[in-house]
């Protein structure tokens, strides 16, 4: 993994967490 622009890295991890888990909770 680069570090190049990790704020960005960070944001798009965020997002991934975040749409997992409304998946999870759809699913529930």
């Amino acid at each position: 993994m680069e570090k190049n622009g990790s704020g960005d890295c960070r944001w798009l991890w965020r997002m991934l967490v975040v749409v997992l888990l409304l998946i999870w909770r759809y699913y529930d």
